[in-house]
């Protein structure tokens, strides 16, 4: 046999179509519902979250008109009331909310089918007093990071996390 003849361009389109169906095999067979090794997502989990936070998923974010420009007071925590004086605030402007416990939390957030998700910024100062504050800023966070059901009734917006803790502001401002 010639070596001439191993390179027709035939051969040369064999070997190439070769080579995609090896690196398609590899990379199905990368993701083929094995579990991810350490530092690494599942795919559909990470397909998961970007749906879950990207615009570009639902198209422009539009607010809903019950809390665009709104300011919220914090009236309830786990169903008790807050006491004369605590004034813990939560409000939206556009696809922005910021939210006034000890520290000043803000960020964007996402607001799909009752869901509202958002990852909060926030200043780092402590708060002895009153008891409990600081677990409770924790909490609306740590909810809201990891989604929380939302719904407004009248002039009574109420968050509730997946542990049950449940956010009840009523609006100062429409």
């Amino acid at each position: 046999m010639n070596p001439k003849d191993i390179f027709t361009e035939r051969n040369i389109i064999y070997a190439a179509a070769a080579v995609v169906v090896i690196l398609l095999i590899v990379l199905m067979s990368s993701s083929s519902g094995k579990p991810a090794s350490k530092g690494e997502r599942p795919v559909d989990e990470a397909i998961k979250e970007v749906d879950l936070v990207s615009v570009e998923t639902w198209g422009p974010y539009v607010p809903p008109v019950e809390i665009d420009g709104v300011t919220f007071k914090l009236a309830s925590y786990k169903n008790s009331p807050m006491a004369e004086g605590e004034d813990y605030t939560l409000s939206f402007s556009g696809a922005s909310l910021s939210a006034k416990f000890c520290n000043q939390m803000s960020g964007t957030f996402v607001l799909l089918d009752g869901v509202i998700r958002s990852d909060l910024a926030s200043t780092k100062m402590f708060c002895g007093a009153p008891a409990g504050l600081m677990s409770m800023e924790a909490s609306f966070g740590s909810m809201l990071s990891a989604g929380a059901s939302f719904y407004v009734e009248g002039d009574v917006l109420t968050i509730r996390g997946p542990e049950g803790e449940k956010f009840a502001f009523k609006a100062l401002s429409r």
